[in-house]
């Protein structure tokens, strides 16, 4: 998995106002994950916090906070790409609240564009055979899965594509262009 750059100050200009999504998260997972908080509230306060303030090298920037005491994680992004961002910090998520599911007139107000999750993670195995990874995914999400599949396992031929479907033709190569 990539390492994320830490950013010195809360980069509130750079992400949605409202946070995107509110669960519960074991402070052991994100400690383990992410490494010491890029800040944190006075331990003796009445509700101590944890935040990373990070910019993975996919260009995904997150901010977090983890509530001590209830281990009450909420997340803002910079695009709402939750799934991305709940894959970069490595946690499982238990009673999950999504902006987008529980006000989606206000979200769609505040985010009339989102990314689309129509793209998909191929493997090619041999011939032209290949096996999906994962579907149903943003754009920069599978641009950033495949590069760290590649980085993880050099020779291994991935691919990132567009609503993409199994069938004869082989997978295009990443320097042949965007997928379509």
């Amino acid at each position: 998995m990539s390492t994320p750059r830490r950013l010195k100050a809360f980069p509130r200009h750079r992400l949605i106002a409202h946070e995107v999504l509110r669960c519960r998260a074991h402070e052991l997972d994100l400690l383990t994950s992410l490494g010491e908080p890029t800040s944190q509230t006075d331990p003796r306060d009445a509700e101590p916090v944890f935040f990373w303030d990070l910019e993975w090298p996919c260009g995904l920037v997150t901010a977090v906070a983890l509530h001590q005491l209830d281990e009450r994680l909420t997340l803002h992004l910079d695009e709402p790409e939750v799934p991305h961002a709940l894959r970069h910090l490595g946690v499982d998520p238990v009673d999950s609240w999504l902006w987008q599911e529980a006000d989606p007139v206000a979200f769609a107000a505040a985010v009339p564009e989102p990314p689309e999750p129509s793209w998909s993670v191929w493997r090619q195995v041999d011939q032209g055979r290949r096996t999906c990874l994962a579907s149903g995914i943003t754009e920069r999400d599978a641009r950033c899965w495949v590069d760290e599949l590649e980085a993880a396992e050099p020779g291994v031929h991935w691919a990132e594509r567009l609503r993409s479907f199994p069938g004869s033709a082989p997978l295009p190569s990443r320097s042949a262009g965007p997928p379509t």
